[in-house]
């Protein structure tokens, strides 16, 4: 026996929105952070000791200007890199190559596990443990030596810091999109004769970027 829905049984719309509201616990939750916001932006306004008339004065000063375009400058630099670098090492770690694997991984791995700060001082202070930088054959002629205060200075330490601290998070970023585009995806390519970096270009990352993105603006 085939059953009738009575539609005028049905409560109306209005009625269902108004018993999805009914959540009390969510209203005294929004109460308690509309008073603490208030009072963080209360006390940030009316405390004298913050002198905003001070931060006003200086805040257009050419040397604060210039600090923040320094600034601005640093993490522009530092991300181009990173993105780059990070690539690099994504696609080390997924090769084939055992090596390069175990070399990505542990980079991955190390400059995760530091703290950025101490990135930060060790590549400052780099000059204390080797005052001088060569490219050579390891235990064999030396061709280029440089003094290493005048190649790695305050701003040079720091963009190198932030980006092998940055590289890190990167690559796994990307090596997690590119995980999720299916094999499929590229065998079907790679049947149609496209090249290992058409499909790369072509076919992985344009995916692998809707997962990569997303991910990259929460972190």
């Amino acid at each position: 026996m085939t059953k009738v829905l009575n539609v005028d049984a049905l409560p109306e719309p209005s009625v269902l929105k108004r018993a999805k509201r009914r959540r009390p616990g969510l209203l005294v939750a929004n109460a308690i952070v509309l008073v603490l916001a208030a009072m963080a932006v209360t006390t940030i306004f009316t405390n004298p000791r913050f002198e905003w008339e001070t931060v006003g004065k200086y805040f257009f000063e050419i040397r604060v200007m210039k600090g923040i375009g320094v600034s601005i400058g640093m993490t522009a630099a530092t991300m181009a890199l990173s993105l780059v670098c990070g690539t690099l090492v994504a696609l080390m770690r997924m090769g084939d190559s055992r090596l390069m694997s175990t070399v990505a991984a542990a980079f991955i791995w190390v400059f995760r596990s530091i703290p950025m700060l101490v990135q930060l001082l060790f590549w400052y202070n780099l000059a204390a443990l080797f005052p001088t930088l060569s490219l050579g054959i390891p235990w064999g002629p030396r061709f280029v030596t440089f003094d290493s205060n005048s190649v790695i200075g305050p701003l040079t330490a720091a963009i190198i810091g932030l980006t092998l601290h940055e590289t890190a998070y990167i690559a796994e970023l990307i090596r997690s999109g590119l995980l999720a585009v299916p094999d499929g995806q590229r065998q079907a390519a790679s049947a149609l004769g496209l090249t290992p970096t058409q499909i790369f270009f072509r076919i992985t990352l344009p995916q692998a970027l809707r997962v990569i993105v997303p991910r990259w603006e929460m972190s």
